[in-house]
């Protein structure tokens, strides 16, 4: 007998989700999907949050966004050369 697959979660959620993780998602009980979203909710980044840090906070845009690589980038290039 075959599992049933069946997303619970919001188009909103999933859209933003590689195929994989929804193909593994779709295989979890309606209560684990639940579960997954909460956690991915409190851990979403949010962009404005983000543009804050790029205006007031010495342009850590990108280390809010774990992107510690492109910050540390950014930094060296002076911005990107001022055009970033």
């Amino acid at each position: 007998m075959e599992q049933e697959s069946k997303l619970y979660i919001s188009a909103s959620v999933t859209d933003s989700l590689p195929s994989m993780v929804k193909n593994e998602l779709a295989k979890m009980p309606a209560q684990k999907q639940e579960e997954f979203v909460e956690e991915y909710k409190r851990k979403a980044k949010s962009l404005g949050v983000a543009y804050l840090f790029l205006i007031i906070v010495l342009a850590m845009h990108y280390g809010y966004l774990r992107k510690w690589g492109l910050q540390v980038v950014f930094w060296l290039t002076g911005g990107g050369f001022l055009i970033w």
